[in-house]
């Protein structure tokens, strides 16, 4: 047989309180006695910026497609950086990656997705 205890709502809120509460304490003293812990903000410096193009001015430079540009950078033929929600690729390792490379055919099946 089930016994069922009939409680008023000022009792449960209570009773629920004296269960929690120590859970909170305890929470609250782990987050107080934490120890900071602060990343390194490095913002890009001059030169960094002055490097980054835009997928715009990569495709113009490459002379094809932002599709294709696009596909190319997610098959990893490019290196590229996200801040925000843009993209951007660094003019100097673009231009690395294409001495690399020089010697294959860029319209090679292996490099455009079908």
């Amino acid at each position: 047989m089930t016994n069922i205890a009939v409680i008023d709502p000022d009792q449960l809120t209570n009773l629920i309180r004296e269960a929690v509460n120590p859970l909170f304490n305890e929470v609250r003293e782990l987050i107080t006695n934490a120890p900071s812990i602060k990343l390194p903000v490095n913002p890009p410096n001059d030169s960094m910026r002055e490097d980054l193009i835009t997928r715009k001015e990569a495709a113009k430079l490459l002379q094809v497609s932002l599709v294709t540009l696009s596909a190319w950078t997610k098959q990893g033929l490019f290196p590229f950086y996200r801040m925000n929600r843009r993209v951007y690729l660094k003019k100097s390792e673009l231009l690395e990656s294409l001495k690399k490379f020089k010697t294959l055919n860029l319209n090679d099946t292996y490099l455009v997705k079908k």
